[in-house]
């Protein structure tokens, strides 16, 4: 494997861990880079060899999940079920939620 390769794919995966901006972008930067940079693999080769569906459905979900956690649909759906169940940690979790949601829940 070439060794541009390899660092392309390095850097790639230290962006998504460190970076602030959002980890699909990144990722899919990683894969244009490597598409265009790397003198291992021409474009015709990755052409044939990658699942564009498979891909388009992963850049979808990596999008949708990053609104969804920006939003704190996560939190706010553990909350609803702490509510139904009657969990003992419900206290901590309710003022906790209610400090930072941007929503208003009923006592």
């Amino acid at each position: 494997m070439d060794l541009l390769t390899v660092a392309i794919v390095f850097a790639t995966i230290v962006a998504v861990i460190v970076a602030p901006i959002t980890k699909s972008v990144i990722a899919f930067t990683g894969l244009l880079v490597i598409a265009f940079l790397s003198p291992t693999f021409s474009l015709t080769q990755i052409a044939s060899a990658v699942d564009w569906n498979v891909l388009a459905v992963l850049l979808g979900t990596w999008i949708i999940v990053n609104y969804m956690i920006k939003s704190n649909l996560p939190r706010y759906i553990a909350y609803r079920i702490s509510v139904r169940v009657g969990n003992a940690y419900l206290s901590i979790l309710d003022n906790s939620y209610r400090s930072r949601a941007h929503i208003y829940l009923p006592s």
